[in-house]
């Protein structure tokens, strides 16, 4: 919501983001390292590149939905919010043979079908403005 309302570009949305988020990641750093339970700077030089590569593996994909995001309608980016946590279920279920139980299919049953009356709504509205345009357009409504 954020960056639809003042339509920030990808970049300077992230950094908000990152900067508001780095407060409470720098505390939480300096904490472990207080603690000596900190890991950066701690243990080999492979370890210490492979955190600052992850970072930037992080923000890719971060960045990559900020200019999605801004490109589509939030009705659609809410939708799309549910794909991640649903692949993550089935790959639980089917490749790492995750106990399926009846509250598990009951609660996905339930999110899917909210989903599908959704979406059939948001098209069902789309056609409606479809006509409706076609007929302003031919001149029998004002």
């Amino acid at each position: 919501m954020f960056k639809k309302i003042f339509n920030l570009d990808s970049i300077n949305s992230i950094m908000i983001e990152t900067m508001t988020l780095s407060v409470i990641g720098i505390t939480f750093l300096i904490t472990l390292g207080i603690n000596g339970k900190g890991h950066f700077l701690t243990h080999s030089t492979n370890t210490d590149i492979y955190l600052i590569i992850s970072g930037i593996v992080t923000m890719l994909p971060l960045f990559l939905f900020s200019e999605g995001a801004r490109r589509i309608p939030l009705s659609s980016v809410g939708f799309l919010q549910y794909f991640a946590p649903t692949l993550m279920f089935l790959i639980g279920v089917l490749k790492y043979k995750e106990p399926l139980t009846t509250t598990y299919i009951i609660s996905f049953l339930f999110i899917w079908t909210g989903l599908a009356f959704y979406s059939a709504n948001l098209v069902r509205n789309q056609f409606k403005r479809r006509a409706y345009n076609r007929k302003r357009a031919s001149g029998k409504i004002n």
